[in-house]
């Protein structure tokens, strides 16, 4: 593993090359995932603190995103109108043919139950309920940098992390020598351990040693020359060692493992 005297000047520059990419095509355009992708990839060749990397580079993408979705937001709500011009209150089935109509010019695709939230929030705020309004405003945001741009991210981190490790690179040769040289003969499933627990941290950083290790056993239970449970939680905690990533303990919130 590097130090962090190596992977921050190339945590600085892909940053800028990140910004650069979202400034001038976009936050989720070909190139900024490109860039992104290309990123976390070097980032594993290197040794580096990869969730350390995809931390700092899923921030940046958030601050981004949710400029975009700001922009978005405000360009179709600018454009639709609430009352008509002798200022009556416009109902609420003509505000989202309004919606609709200022919606198709934007970047971010709406589908019908945004579109329809978006509704309602103009609809309210006319009717003086601001409060509610804006909270639901605030729901409707949240959602769509999660669902839309965060989660997607994600996805391309495992989808990079995955091909990464089934393609037999040095990282993974080396750390299988190493703990076949500590424990002598290496269980055979632990090449799938790694992957997983590479993985499921990408998604849930936070997961403790003690439930990742849980969650393991039940899913190796009916593999053959299954590991025992504290053979997992000696894996699951020299991997993420290696990977310089610190769990949370105890960890209560709700969790997968990821598989693929």
């Amino acid at each position: 593993m590097n130090t962090d005297l190596d992977v921050k000047p190339f945590i600085n520059e892909t940053i800028k090359a990140l910004m650069g990419c979202s400034e001038q095509s976009g936050i989720l355009s070909p190139q900024t995932v490109q860039c992104f992708n290309n990123a976390v990839n070097q980032s594993l060749i290197n040794h580096y603190d990869t969730n350390f990397v995809f931390e700092t580079l899923l921030a940046i993408i958030e601050s981004a995103s949710k400029r975009d979705i700001k922009f978005n937001f405000d360009r179709v709500l600018k454009n639709t109108k609430g009352r008509d011009f002798s200022g009556t209150i416009l109902g609420f089935d003509f505000v989202l043919n309004n919606i609709k109509f200022a919606a198709k010019d934007c970047s971010l695709s709406f589908n019908e139950h945004e579109l329809s939230a978006l509704s309602m929030f103009v609809f309210l705020k006319e009717q003086g309920y601001t409060s509610q309004a804006e909270d639901i405003l605030i729901i409707l945001k949240d959602g769509i940098l999660r669902k839309v741009y965060l989660d997607y991210y994600k996805s391309q981190f495992r989808r990079v992390v995955s091909s990464y490790l089934n393609s037999n690179n040095d990282v993974f040769q080396g750390t299988e020598k190493s703990v076949s040289t500590k424990r002598g003969p290496r269980n055979q499933n632990y090449k799938d351990v790694y992957r997983i627990v590479c993985l499921t941290i990408g998604e849930y950083p936070d997961v403790s040693h003690y439930s990742l290790s849980n969650k393991l056993a039940v899913h190796f239970a009916n593999h053959e020359h299954s590991p025992s449970k504290q053979t997992l939680m000696r894996w699951v905690q020299d991997i993420r060692s290696e990977l310089c990533q610190i769990p949370q303990e105890p960890y209560t919130r709700r969790f997968k493992l990821i598989t693929s």
